[in-house]
C-alpha cells in the first residue's frame, strides 16, 4: 500500500526530503533579510519591477483614458525594439572586448603580488587599480590602502601580456582581503573608449592564495531589459560567492 500519494519515494524519505526543502527555503528567506549583498540586489530588482510596473500601468491608463490604448501599446513596443537594437550593438562591442585574468602569488619578500594577464586577442588600455573595497562594498580610503599597496599603471596591456599591477603587504592582504572578504577593482578601457571593471576576490586553500575575477558589466538596456541584466548580475555574484565558499 502506498501512503505517499502515488509517489515511488518511501513515506519517511519523502517526509525528510520535504523537511530539508522547508529548511532550505527558510534559510533562503533569512538570507534575504540578513545578507547585505543579497539585500542590495533584492531591493534593486524589486525597485526595478515597481518602476516598470508603474510606467507600463501609467501608459495603459493614459491610453484608456484618452481612448488611445493602441497608440500607448505601440509606444511600449517601439521602446522594446529600441532596447533590443541597443543590446545587439552592445553584443557586438562585447565581442571586441579584452579578456583579462588575474593571479596572486606570495613573494620571497613576504608580500603578495597581484598580476594581470590579457589572455584574449584585443588590447586593453589604461589598466590601473580603481579602488579597494571591504565586504560590504564600501571603498577603503586611498590614503589608507596606498600605504600598504603599491599600484602600477599600464597605458596598454597587449594580448598575451602579463604584468604585476599591485604589490600588497602581507598584513593588509590577510586582514582586509582574506579575513574581511574585501576585493580589488581593476579599471581598463576597450578600443571604443568604454571603461570596464575587473573585480578580484581572494581566498586561501591549503596555504595557497587564489584570485577569482568577475567583470562588472554595464547595463545593456534602459527600461525593460535592465531587469534581466539585474537578475543576471545577481546570479553572477552568487555563483562567485558559492565558488569561493566551496574552495
Amino acid at each position: 500500500m502506498r501512503l505517499n500519494g502515488g509517489s515511488n519515494m518511501p513515506f519517511p524519505e519523502k517526509f525528510l526530503h520535504n523537511k530539508r526543502d522547508t529548511r532550505k527555503f527558510i534559510y533562503t528567506i533569512r538570507e534575504i533579510f540578513t545578507d547585505p549583498i543579497i539585500k542590495f540586489y533584492v531591493r534593486k530588482i524589486i525597485l526595478r519591477i515597481i518602476i516598470i510596473g508603474i510606467i507600463i500601468g501609467t501608459l495603459i491608463f493614459l491610453g484608456i483614458y484618452l481612448n488611445k490604448l493602441f497608440e500607448a501599446l505601440l509606444v511600449l513596443v517601439a521602446w522594446l525594439q529600441f532596447e533590443l537594437a541597443y543590446r545587439q550593438n552592445k553584443l557586438y562591442k562585447a565581442s571586441q572586448e579584452p579578456l583579462l585574468s588575474a593571479e596572486v602569488f606570495h613573494t620571497p619578500q613576504g608580500s603578495y603580488n597581484l598580476s594581470i594577464e590579457n589572455v584574449g586577442s584585443i588590447p586593453a588600455y589604461s589598466v590601473n587599480i580603481k579602488g579597494i573595497y571591504d565586504e560590504d562594498g564600501k571603498r577603503i580610503s586611498w590614503g589608507f590602502w596606498h600605504q600598504e599597496v603599491k599600484p602600477s599603471y599600464f597605458p596598454c596591456l597587449k594580448p598575451k601580456e602579463k604584468k604585476v599591477i599591485a604589490e600588497i603587504s602581507e598584513e593588509f592582504y590577510n586582514e582586509y582581503l582574506i579575513k574581511d572578504n574585501g576585493f580589488i577593482e581593476i579599471s581598463y578601457y576597450n578600443q571604443f573608449g568604454e571603461e570596464n571593471i575587473l573585480r578580484c576576490s581572494f581566498f586561501i586553500k591549503e596555504m595557497i592564495s587564489y584570485a577569482v575575477v568577475n567583470i562588472k558589466k554595464k547595463l545593456s538596456g534602459f527600461f525593460i531589459l535592465t531587469l534581466i541584466d539585474d537578475i543576471e548580475e545577481f546570479q553572477d555574484v552568487q555563483n562567485l560567492r558559492k565558488y569561493i565558499k566551496e574552495y
